[in-house]
């Protein structure tokens, strides 16, 4: 195993309750020997067993990324039982509003924009202050090659994408 100097740091991974590439991270993040904090609209305790298995500490929390008061409490209680978030990987994101532009529904438009851009944003905001607090973080955004250059029928999940590589950008800056 390659020590990346990451072993005992407190990492959160946001939607890995499933079997896609949150989950992946935080089996690599629990083979660096991370303490792994997992946030998701669904329970992950698949997941969470899994990462127990390798060893780590591993802890799983129902929360919508979406809503910043569910966020901050829900990264306040990580704080409280694993330690605070040294490294985040935002990972959460839903792709359910496949159509051409002017058939999209607004309401489904929006909800996008809450979970992929705002919940990426809310997240970021509530470990931010503990990253700065301790001198030392990582934020990783996961986006997609449809932010760069676009989709058809994508358009609600490009712009999100596109979004969140330049909410990454501008938090790498200001870090």
């Amino acid at each position: 195993m390659v020590d990346y100097g990451i072993k005992d740091k407190v990492a959160l991974v946001t939607g890995a309750a499933g079997n896609g590439l949150g989950r992946a991270d935080v089996l690599a993040m629990a083979e660096c020997g991370c303490k792994i904090a997992v946030i998701d609209v669904c329970p992950s305790d698949e997941t969470i067993k899994m990462a127990t298995d390798k060893g780590a500490q591993a802890k799983g929390y129902v929360c919508d990324i979406s809503k910043m008061e569910e966020v901050s409490a829900t990264v306040q209680k990580i704080k409280e039982e694993l330690g605070p978030v040294q490294i985040l990987v935002n990972n959460a994101s839903i792709l359910t509003t496949v159509g051409m532009f002017l058939s999209i529904p607004v309401e489904k438009w929006n909800r996008d924009v809450q979970v992929n851009l705002i919940g990426t944003a809310n997240v970021s905001r509530a470990v931010w202050p503990h990253m700065v607090e301790q001198k030392w973080g990582r934020i990783v955004m996961m986006a997609s090659i449809a932010g760069t250059m676009g989709g058809l029928g994508q358009t609600s999940y490009s712009a999100n994408k596109a979004s969140v590589i330049g909410l990454g950008k501008s938090l790498a800056l200001e870090g």
